[in-house]
């Protein structure tokens, strides 16, 4: 079974401050395989 984080902002989002690259590690620390990035207004950084 996938463990996964299916609604997590970037630093390109108002209400975040963590990169990509940071959220990666922090989901690797977690145990999870994948992410989905839902920033709010935006599309930059993708």
């Amino acid at each position: 079974m996938l463990k996964l984080d299916l609604h997590i902002h970037s630093q390109y989002s108002e209400d975040a401050t963590g990169s990509p690259k940071e959220l990666i590690k922090i989901l690797q620390k977690k145990g999870l395989q994948g992410m989905a990035i839902a920033d709010h207004n935006t599309v930059e950084g993708g």
